[in-house]
C-alpha cells in the first residue's frame, strides 16, 4: 500500500481538518462551571483564547477512555496508515495517538467507533491467527488491514469494519496533517518574508534602463533577508550588524 502520497492528495483536495474535527465543542462556561477569568497556564498555544486554553487543559486532564492495549492497537493502526518515509516521521512519532485520545474525550461521538475498530481487529486476528492484532507480524497485520482499507472494494461481511477503519483513518490523517511534522510533509511554507534582489534585467531593458554597476552587488540578498538595510552618505548599501 503506497499510502502517503494518496492520503496527502486526499487531504489537500478536501475541506481540511474541519471535515473531521471541530475542536473543543463544550462551551468554556460549562467546562469551568463559572464565568470568572480562568487561570491559564503558559504554552496554551498560539491563537487560543483564555477560555479555549482552559478547556484544553480540562480535556487533557480527563482520564483516557482507552486502556493501554487499545492505545497500542491504535498506534499500530496509525503507523500502518502513515508509516515513516524518507521525508517525514510516522504518525505515532507525530503524536497522532495522543491527538486521537484528546479528540475522543472532547467529541464523544468518536468513542464507540474507535473502540469498536480496535475490538474488531483483535477478534479478526484471533479468528485468523489465534493472536491479538498487536502480536501479529507486520505481514499478517497488513493482510487484515487490506481487507478493510478500501470502502469501494469491501468484501461481503466486511462492510461495517471498513466503515470503522475509515473513521480511524480520518482521525489519523487529521492528527498527522495538523501536526508540525504533517505540515512539513505537505511542504506548506506559511507566511514568509518575500525576497527581492533588484529589478529584473529584462524589465529594465524593456524600459531602456540598465543596472548601474555600483549597485549590482548591493541589492538585498537571501542571506541578508532578516537584516535591516542601511545606506551610507554616498548611497552605498551597508549592513552594520554584519561587520
Amino acid at each position: 500500500m503506497d499510502r502517503r502520497d494518496s492520503l496527502r492528495a486526499l487531504l489537500i483536495g478536501s475541506i481540511g481538518t474541519g471535515a473531521v474535527v471541530s475542536s473543543c465543542q463544550v462551551p468554556a462556561k460549562e467546562a469551568s462551571g463559572k464565568e470568572s477569568s480562568p487561570e491559564v497556564k503558559p504554552g496554551g498555544g498560539y491563537g487560543r483564547t483564555e477560555e479555549e486554553v482552559l478547556l484544553d487543559q480540562r480535556i487533557k486532564a480527563m482520564p483516557s477512555i482507552f486502556n493501554d492495549h487499545e492505545l497500542g492497537t491504535l498506534a499500530v493502526f496509525a503507523d500502518i496508515i502513515l508509516p515513516a518515509d524518507d521525508l517525514s516521521s510516522s504518525a505515532t512519532e507525530a503524536g497522532v495517538v495522543e491527538f486521537i485520545d484528546f479528540i475522543v474525550k472532547d467529541m464523544v461521538q468518536h468513542q464507540i467507533p474507535m473502540r469498536s475498530a480496535v475490538g474488531w481487529v483483535d477478534r479478526e486476528a484471533q479468528n485468523r491467527f489465534e493472536k491479538n492484532f498487536q502480536a501479529l507480524s507486520n505481514e499478517q497485520q497488513i493482510e487484515i488491514v487490506e481487507d478493510i482499507a478500501y470502502p469501494e472494494d469491501a468484501k461481503p461481511g466486511f462492510e461495517a469494519a471498513t466503515k470503522l477503519f475509515s473513521k480511524v483513518r480520518d482521525l489519523v490523517m487529521t492528527g498527522f496533517y495538523s501536526s508540525q511534522e504533517g505540515v512539513k510533509d505537505l511542504g506548506y511554507m506559511g507566511n514568509v518574508t518575500n525576497f527581492w534582489d533588484g529589478v529584473p534585467t529584462d524589465v529594465l531593458e524593456k524600459h531602456g534602463f540598465v543596472h548601474e554597476e555600483k549597485y549590482v552587488n548591493q541589492y538585498i540578498t537571501q542571506e541578508h533577508r532578516e537584516v535591516e538595510a542601511k545606506w551610507d552618505d554616498e548611497g552605498n548599501l551597508v549592513y552594520e550588524d554584519l561587520a
